[in-house]
């Protein structure tokens, strides 16, 4: 059978590494290792299977007699972690229409055709450098997660949050849906009653192999008939998943609009809220956010887009100017976030083929537009997501011990961090195997 690896993937661009793949060496290159420290030039990183070995000058870095060794040079280029997107929705979904979207074709999203879209959508994101994808849910994600680690096709490591949760009236319940059909199908995540049921639903999430657990804490989205939107889950319901996602090693990530539903999130000891979209009378949530040490990711992407290219896509006009206003108000917490110090980290709640695809490098430009400097958006990708994500011991910086996600750059992203939107500035794509599950 011919593997998708055979093909020669990404123009030649990608390597992927395996534990037992002999030495790689990239020798010289300048070194953004994500912690936010300060580049270093003539740098060497030797790679023993597809994990990092040495990191350091040339003459501080010894190779073992070694026959399977390959050189890449890094003279001239810039060297730093595969970029990780810690928010998207690999659902392959083309339409807003509930009925088109569930039920065409073959069913909407359970089908195959959906499921070929979220893996092209996944494949020019690994072509833009993105190594790890974190999927929040309303998808074929786990079985593309599967697809890509047993080689069937190429694509970045997968993350998969199988169903989200909420309770009833929530965000998984689409109300131009028959609820009977909405509960039975869960189409958009598991409903959720009472705290057995919350329970019960991250149980069957462990079974389904999810490697985090999605909570959609607030009703609704852009959509909202009022501003915040109502919390639909009580503190023991919310605190009742948090325990028993807690207990199983699984991080929790919580859909927040409005301080409501992000104060409840972060009372129950959530590990990081998604969106928040906090106005100023209520950025006293960010400090206890700093202390508790829960990351904000806050999603500008999906706003840009649904406010540049809302309108010609059937989106109503009051959702495109919503989107408009709230990515505003975003722009404004994130530069509070950042004073707070909280851990800012970087998803673009993307991933449909509607827009964005392979564009998810535009959300390093938007966090530096609102007050980021070009290294911290560069952190927020690596280090800081890897760190939300609950993965920070394996990916996310260069250093010795971790996964050799790492890319190899034509040019400098410090010096304009537009650079990293375009995938002709990426020499070489290296990805471990390992899909950290």
């Amino acid at each position: 059978m011919l593997r998708a690896t055979e093909l020669g993937p990404i123009g030649g661009k990608l390597i992927s590494l395996v534990p037992n793949g002999g030495t790689t060496v990239i020798k010289g290159g300048r070194l953004i290792d994500g912690t936010g420290s300060v580049p270093r030039d003539n740098v060497d990183i030797v790679i023993r299977g597809e994990r990092i070995a040495a990191v350091g000058h040339r003459e501080g870095v010894v190779l073992a007699e070694d026959s399977d060794v390959l050189v890449i040079d890094g003279t001239g280029r810039t060297v730093m972690p595969g970029l990780i997107d810690a928010h998207v929705h690999l659902r392959g979904a083309l339409t807003s229409d509930p009925y088109k979207r569930f039920f065409w074709p073959e069913e909407g999203q359970t089908g195959g055709i959906n499921a070929i879209f979220a893996a092209v959508v996944a494949y020019r994101a690994l072509e833009a450098g993105w190594t790890t994808m974190t999927d929040l849910g309303c998808g074929p994600a786990r079985a593309l997660k599967w697809a890509i680690n047993h080689d069937v096709v190429v694509g970045p490591r997968i993350l998969a949050a199988v169903k989200a949760i909420s309770g009833t009236g929530g965000h998984t319940d689409w109300l131009p849906l028959p609820y009977d059909l909405m509960k039975e199908k869960e189409y958009r995540g598991h409903i959720v009653d009472g705290v057995d049921q919350c329970r019960h639903a991250v149980r069957l999430n462990y079974r389904e192999g999810a490697d985090l657990i999605k909570i959609m804490v607030a009703s609704a989205g852009l959509q909202a008939k009022s501003w915040p939107p109502p919390v639909t889950l009580t503190h023991d319901e919310l605190a009742a998943i948090v325990d028993e996602a807690h207990r199983r090693g699984l991080i929790v990530a919580t859909h927040c609009g409005g301080a409501p539903s992000v104060r409840a999130a972060v009372a129950a000891g959530v590990d990081s809220v998604e969106h928040g979209k906090l106005e100023p009378p209520d950025y006293d949530i960010l400090g206890r956010m700093a202390e508790q040490g829960v990351s904000l990711v806050p999603t500008l992407s999906v706003l840009y887009w649904f406010h540049s290219k809302g309108a010609e896509r059937g989106t109503p006009q009051n959702m495109v100017d919503r989107a408009g206003q709230q990515l505003d108000l975003q722009c404004a917490m994130v530069r509070k976030a950042k004073e707070e110090g909280v851990n800012i980290a970087l998803g673009t709640d993307t991933g449909t083929p509607k827009w964005g695809v392979g564009l998810n490098g535009l959300e390093l430009q938007l966090l530096v537009d609102a007050g980021l400097t070009p290294m911290e958006a560069i952190v927020a990708a690596t280090r800081n997501a890897a760190k939300a994500r609950g993965i920070a011991d394996q990916v996310g910086t260069i250093a010795p011990g971790k996964l050799a996600d790492i890319l190899v750059l034509e040019v400098d992203p410090l010096e304009d961090i537009r650079a990293l939107q375009e995938k002709g500035n990426i020499a070489k794509i290296l990805r471990s195997r390992d899909p950290i599950s």
